[in-house]
């Protein structure tokens, strides 16, 4: 999926059945219009990697955290991965 919003070119890669969590500071689940508004936001976001999307209530999570992070830092983990058909992962490219 790629998407352009004022200027701000992105891409992202789908991730079916995963929703990843950050573990310091989350952000809140919004609801947004669709998958390609939550790209527009994560794109405003200053360091976001990400965003899980939640098609049956349209719920957007944008993260700082993506499969390209390690699972640790510094001995702390920094984001869980579950198993979840009804999110998807859109990864930041």
């Amino acid at each position: 999926m790629c998407m352009k919003y004022d200027n701000i070119y992105s891409s992202y890669k789908g991730i079916e059945g995963k929703l990843i969590m950050e573990l310091q500071s989350a952000e809140s689940a919004t609801t947004e219009l669709d998958s390609h508004a939550c790209g527009a936001r994560c794109s405003r976001i200053i360091s976001c990697l990400g965003f899980n999307y939640r098609q049956t209530d349209q719920s957007c999570i944008p993260t700082k955290v993506s499969y390209r992070t390690p699972m640790t830092i510094s001995g702390s983990d920094v984001y869980s991965i579950t198993d979840d058909p009804d999110w998807i992962f859109y990864d930041r490219i």
